[in-house]
């Protein structure tokens, strides 16, 4: 199997084995609020808005659940957050759009001094270092350095990816960590945002890889056949980057968490130019694009987690839709 294939395959695996079914279990950690009336809000356990046919306002019901065991007491407000189709497409479409209207929507004025500072160094790098920066590379290019980068170089593979997101969604379930389930799906919409700009920009922007031994400012334009023309910019980086935030990001309690994952990704990017791959252009584009998507898609499930869940309820006397806020 192709490892573009298998990527595909692993993904696929990943998406109907991380957005399952959210119990309530979950929600039950949480509160509720239920709307009484125009002129009070409280907290309780669960609301049920009765159809419009029966009544105006909204019932309470809370007495039957307080006298529940927890299990049947979970059962009976179970919820799906996920579903293994047209849920999980509708959220990760609606997390990539959310992810390019982000600098309109929510950017403030220093976010956009950090980009213009981050666009000028790209630019810098661009206009002013790639010709050096190659010619240092092959310059001081050995065995030693070709091994290790070979092996830097492979973190970057998609379906390398794949298998480390895949890890700490198997680690999540097996040791009960919403964290390490919450960095799977957290990686996986990094990955494949950031992955599906790379790989767009590609093949529309052609151009030439450094060791065709075109020049740094050889663009071809868009096409579809030469792989010597997708240099712009770096798959191998934009995979790690986005991988790496997401873990720096969640994990950064842990002092020794953020510098190493990030040192391990900037040396798998290097190896990128080590091997004559990629214009150091490419990886610094590369590295602070996916960096922007990954913090992105972070602060955007951070700012969905308190949010209302809206869920039909049939059952006895009690027809209509349950409605909860989580905290």
């Amino acid at each position: 199997m192709k490892p573009e294939a298998l990527t595909l395959a692993l993904f696929i695996a990943l998406a109907c084995c991380t957005h399952q079914r959210t119990t309530a279990d979950t929600l039950l950690h949480g509160n509720a609020i239920a709307i009484c009336s125009t002129d009070s809000v409280s907290i309780t356990d669960s609301v049920r808005i009765q159809p419009p046919d029966s009544t105006a306002h909204v019932n309470v019901y809370t007495d039957s659940l307080a006298t529940m065991p927890m299990s049947e007491r979970c059962d009976s407000v179970r919820m799906t957050a996920y579903t293994l189709s047209k849920q999980f497409v509708r959220d990760f479409g609606h997390t990539t759009f959310d992810v390019f209207c982000y600098p309109f929507t929510s950017w403030e004025n220093r976010d956009y001094v950090k980009s213009t500072i981050l666009v000028g160094v790209t630019g810098l790098t661009y206009t002013m270092l790639d010709d050096p920066i190659k010619e240092w590379a092959q310059r001081t290019r050995n065995n030693h350095s070709a091994f290790f980068s070979t092996k830097l170089q492979f973190v970057g593979q998609g379906y390398v990816a794949a298998g480390i997101i895949a890890t700490f969604e198997v680690y999540g379930l097996a040791y009960k960590s919403k964290k390490a389930r919450r960095v799977a799906v957290l990686s996986a919409e990094s990955f494949l945002i950031s992955t599906g700009i790379s790989t767009a920009m590609k093949y529309l922007a052609g151009r030439a890889r450094p060791n065709t031994g075109a020049d740094h400012d050889q663009w071809y334009g868009p096409q579809l056949t030469h792989k010597s023309q997708t240099s712009f910019f770096s798959g191998h980086t934009t995979a790690i980057f986005s991988m790496a935030t997401v873990v720096a990001l969640e994990y950064s309690n842990h002092k020794w968490v953020p510098p190493t994952i990030y040192s391990l990704a900037v040396l798998a990017a290097a190896s990128r130019i080590h091997d004559n791959k990629h214009w150091a252009s490419d990886v610094v584009f590369a590295a602070l694009l996916s960096h922007y998507v990954a913090k992105t898609v972070v602060r955007l499930h951070k700012k969905m987690g308190n949010k209302f869940y809206l869920a039909p309820e049939i059952g006895g006397n009690y027809n209509g839709l349950a409605m909860r806020y989580c905290f």
